[in-house]
C-alpha cells in the first residue's frame, strides 16, 4: 500500500540546503502546521538555525560527516523528528533519534545483503539526499508537494547554499569550502546559473522521477536555482492556496510510521550461503592451477569460473556476483595480458600460479571480513571512541 490516510488536498514541504531557502523561511514558518515538513540531509542543520522543527528527517548519504553534523543539534530538538535512513547511512546515524525508519536503496549490494522484504524500497532516492526526500513524498501519496531550497545550483559560488548551513559554517572543518568545475545550466527565471555535476545529475534524476509518477501529482517549486522539468514556479503561496488549518500531524505521522519497518541493528545476513559460496569459487581455483599452467588452461579456467560465478552463484545469491565481479574480472584479465607478453613458457606458468594463488587468499581473506562485517561497523568511529 503506497498511500497514506490524509485528504487529497493536504501538503507536504521537501526542503533543501540550497541558497533560495533564506529567502522562504517566512512562509515555511507561518504554515509549517498545515503541512508535513521534510527536511533532506543538511536542511535540517538550517531549520534548526531558524528555530524550524522538521517532522521528518531523510539522510541516504555513507559519509561521517552526516553523522557529525546530526550529533552537534540536541537531543531535545533531534526527539521530535522522524528519521526515515536510507541502509547506506551508518547506523549511529539511527541512534541520535527516538523515532527510526529504514527503507532500502534500490539495485544497491547493501539492499541485496540485507535480503528482507519487509523493508520498502524507494525508486531514484539518489544521487543526492533531496532525490531521497522527494521519492519519500511521493511513494507515500502525496499529491500537493512544495520544494524549497532545492536549487542545484547557485548565482554565486560563494554563497553554494543556506546561509545558515553547516557547509558555510567557516569552522566546521568537514565540508569543502571551494566549488570548481562549474556547469551553467538555466534558471527557473530563464536566467543561468551555475552547478556541479552531482548536483546536475540529482536535478536530472528528480526530472525523471518526476516523470515516471502519477500525472495527478502537483509538485510546487518554490526554489529559485536550476530549472526543474515537471515542477510548477512559485513565488508567492496565495497562488496555490496552501492549507489555511493547522492539520492532524500526529495521525498521519502514525500512517506515514506504520509503513516503513523501525530500524534495528539485529539485521543478520546468510552468513552460511556466503561462506559456502565463496569456499566454491576457492576450489575451483585450487582444481584447477598448478605449477605448470598453460595459457589455454587458464583460458579454460576463466571460462568455466566466470559463467559459474556469474550464472550459478548470481541466480543463488546475486549479491556475491556484485560484490566480486569488478575484481575478479578486471584481475583475470590482466594476467591473460602480463601472460600473453612472455615467450618463456616456464614463467608464464608461474605467473599464472602464483596469481592465482593470490586470487585465492583475496577471497579466503575478504570471506573472513564479510563474516565479521558486524564488528566492523564501527570502525569509522574508533579513532574518537578511543580518545
Amino acid at each position: 500500500n503506497n498511500s497514506i490516510q490524509v485528504d487529497k488536498d493536504k501538503f507536504v514541504f521537501v526542503i533543501g540546503n540550497g541558497p533560495s531557502l533564506d529567502n522562504y523561511i517566512k512562509i515555511i514558518k507561518k504554515y509549517r502546521d498545515n503541512a508535513i515538513v521534510i527536511a533532506s540531509g543538511t536542511a535540517i542543520n538550517s531549520l534548526y538555525n531558524y528555530n524550524i522543527v522538521a517532522d521528518i528527517y531523510v539522510a541516504i548519504e555513507r559519509t561521517i560527516t552526516v553523522y557529525d553534523s546530526i550529533s552537534d543539534l540536541p537531543k531535545d530538538y533531534l526527539d521530535k523528528i522522524t528519521i526515515i535512513g536510507m541502509n547506506t547511512i551508518h547506523p549511529r546515524l539511527f541512534t541520535q533519534f527516538n523515532k527510526k525508519f529504514m527503507f532500502l536503496k534500490s539495485q544497491d549490494t547493501g539492499t541485496d545483503f540485507i535480503n528482507n522484504s519487509k523493508y520498502k524500497i524507494l525508486n531514484h532516492s539518489n544521487p543526492t539526499v533531496t532525490n531521497g526526500a522527494l521519492s519519500l513524498a511521493i511513494s507515500l501519496g502525496f499529491k500537493n508537494i512544495c520544494l524549497f531550497g532545492i536549487d542545484f545550483g547557485y548565482k554565486d559560488s560563494k554563497n553554494h547554499h543556506s546561509k545558515n548551513s553547516i557547509y558555510l559554517d567557516k569552522s566546521h572543518k568537514y565540508f569543502e569550502k571551494e566549488f570548481k568545475d562549474e556547469i551553467e545550466i538555466e534558471g527557473v527565471d530563464r536566467d543561468i546559473i551555475y552547478t556541479q555535476e552531482i548536483y546536475n545529475n540529482s536535478r536530472k534524476y528528480i526530472e525523471l522521477l518526476i516523470k515516471d509518477s502519477s500525472k495527478d501529482i502537483n509538485i510546487y517549486n518554490f526554489s529559485n536555482g536550476a530549472k526543474i522539468e515537471g515542477t510548477k514556479r512559485v513565488i508567492n503561496p496565495k497562488d496555490i492556496k496552501l492549507n489555511k488549518e493547522k492539520i492532524n500531524k500526529k495521525k498521519i505521522l502514525t500512517n506515514i510510521s506504520q509503513q516503513f519497518t523501525i530500524y534495528k541493528k539485529d539485521i543478520k545476513l546468510n552468513k552460511e550461503k556466503i561462506n559456502k559460496n565463496i569456499k566454491k569459487l576457492e576450489k575451483l581455483i585450487k582444481e584447477y592451477n598448478n605449477k605448470n599452467i598453460t595459457i589455454y588452461e587458464y583460458l579454460k579456467f576463466c571460462d568455466i569460473f566466470y559463467k559459474r560465478f556469474r550464472i550459478e552463484y548470481n541466480n543463488e545469491f546475486k549479491y556475491l556476483h556484485q560484490l566480486y565481479n569488478g575484481t575478479i574480472v578486471t584481475l583475470m584479465g590482466m594476467i591473460y595480458s602480463y601472460a600473453s607478453i612472455n615467450s618463456d613458457n616456464k614463467k608464464i606458468s608461474l605467473f599464472i600460479y602464483k596469481s592465482l594463488n593470490s586470487l585465492k587468499k583475496f577471497l579466503k581473506k575478504s570471506r573472513k571480513e564479510i563474516l565479521n562485517i558486524e564488528k566492523k561497523i564501527d570502525t569509522p568511529f574508533k579513532w574518537r571512541d578511543n580518545g
